[in-house]
């Protein structure tokens, strides 16, 4: 039975998937033809901007909530991507920087697509292509300023993922005024090791300064996106993988 819905699935949504992607690379190399460039891109740019706005719209990102990740578990994800894009993050299009004094000046272009998402993004005119180093190297330097790693998820393959200051980005903003379910939680928890010091020697603990969602490691409300082990600086946090109950998610 596991075998037949398989097949039925590759059949609806992978194939249909993959010739969609085809035909957008294919409309990405004949836009920049000289032709193209006066004809076909002024089309395809006011058609997949209009895509890429509308697809914000609650009721048709209800069912496909954004999943806090920490950047280990981004890496194998964003490895095995084919066709990243990346854009500038609208949230913070006047506001790069924060009031957080542990957070450092954060980049424009944090906002990452893969896959069709991606090629919107870049007949849109508004995302340019990277490779997965470059993308790994961009959620690095996020993390290292402060930003969290909001992912979707479609189908199991990575869809987005968006680079978030607590202050000015707009999904801990819905988290905030108690949107349900806009943001998951990561399925990974922080644990405190012997190496923890308890900040002794500052104002305060770094772990719970940094934390965007609660006050720190071992609240019932973390969402394990793995901040406060990227800042620790006795490196004395770890994150750890929740076991998952069958048909259960984290």
């Amino acid at each position: 039975m596991r075998q037949i819905k398989r097949a039925i699935s590759r059949i609806l949504l992978f194939w249909p998937t993959a010739l969609v992607i085809w035909l957008g690379k294919l409309l990405i190399t004949l836009s920049d033809t000289p032709p193209g460039r006066f004809t076909l891109r002024p089309i395809l740019k006011t058609l997949t901007r209009w895509i890429l706005y509308a697809r914000s719209l609650p009721i048709l990102r209800k069912h496909n909530p954004s999943r806090a990740l920490p950047t280990s578990a981004l890496e194998e994800l964003i490895a095995s991507a084919r066709h990243i894009a990346v854009l500038p993050c609208a949230c913070r299009a006047t506001r790069p920087k924060c009031s957080n004094p542990l957070h450092k000046a954060h980049n424009g272009e944090t906002c990452l697509g893969f896959g069709l998402t991606a090629i919107l993004q870049e007949l849109s005119g508004l995302g340019r292509r990277v490779t997965a180093e470059e993308a790994l190297r961009i959620c690095e330097t996020s993390a290292r300023s402060g930003l969290v790693h909001h992912a979707i998820l479609s189908f199991g393959m990575l869809t987005e993922v968006c680079n978030c200051c607590e202050e000015s980005c707009s999904v801990f903003l819905a988290h905030r005024r108690g949107i349900e379910n806009v943001v998951r939680p990561s399925g990974w928890v922080p644990v405190r090791g012997p190496e923890c010091d308890g900040c002794e020697n500052r104002q305060g603990r770094i772990c719970v300064q940094i934390c965007p969602y609660t006050e720190g490691p071992g609240s019932d409300a973390c969402m394990g996106c793995g901040l406060c082990a990227y800042h620790c600086p006795n490196q004395a946090i770890t994150m750890v993988q929740k076991s998952v109950s069958p048909g259960v998610s984290p």
